[in-house]
């Protein structure tokens, strides 16, 4: 069944609502107090790819940073429960998968956006990858909507990807992958799709938030120039 989604919300062509400016952040604080975890929340400015100033784009990270702090001080979305890699940061992001993944298994690029998934209900870390990465639906995959353990600072305290092998990033993968799903929000109602389950029906998708929009947002942000 199709969401009825919050009207009143600001809102990108694909349905998400969309927190990039002054105006959309308002749109969203006259929510206060309201759960809108429902939705899917993308904090990104539209400007981001146009402006090349550095003072600019550090401009546009601060208010990203505290337009995020503010959503969730206002209790309309929860919380990260792990740290997300900061708007502006260089980031490496692991990529296993893809037909087939890309030889290193990772790829660099630049956190431009932070995202609410209402279907894992889960922060994302959006990364802008330095080149396209293969395609996706056609398209070039230009960016990657990452969970946040799989994804590290450049320069950070972690091993890097770079100093490992394809063989050393899977089996990080795999052991992240693990522990995301071992503490995955039980509100999503979702378990790991990889343990064997008897004659148990599929768990029903979380009420307000459909797996076709999630979908689409994955095209847009992959897509996204």
């Amino acid at each position: 069944m199709p969401r009825v989604r919050t009207p009143g919300l600001p809102r990108n062509t694909g349905g998400v609502v969309q927190v990039g400016s002054p105006d959309e952040l308002a749109q969203v604080l006259a929510f206060e107090g309201t759960d809108l975890s429902s939705e899917m929340i993308d904090f990104q400015s539209a400007l981001w790819r146009t402006v090349q100033d550095v003072r600019e784009r550090a401009d546009i990270y601060r208010f990203l940073t505290s337009a995020t702090e503010q959503v969730c001080a206002a209790g309309i979305l929860p919380g990260p429960r792990e740290e997300l890699a900061p708007f502006g940061t260089r980031v490496e992001v692991m990529r296993t998968g893809g037909k087939p993944p890309p030889p290193s298994r990772y790829h660099t690029g630049t956190v431009n956006s932070h995202s609410w998934d209402c279907v894992f209900r889960t922060w994302r870390v959006h990364v802008a990858l330095d080149q396209p990465a293969g395609t996706y639906y056609g398209q070039p995959v230009k960016g990657i909507a990452a969970f946040p353990n799989t994804v590290q600072v450049v320069g950070g305290p972690e091993r890097s990807f770079s100093s490992m092998t394809p063989t050393e990033i899977e089996e990080l993968h795999e052991q992240r992958r693990k522990e995301f799903w071992r503490n995955i929000d039980p509100a999503s109602g979702l378990t790991d799709p990889s343990l064997p389950r008897e004659d148990e029906p599929h768990a029903p998708m979380p009420t307000g938030c459909d797996g076709g929009e999630r979908a689409r947002a994955a095209l847009t942000v992959l897509a996204r120039s």
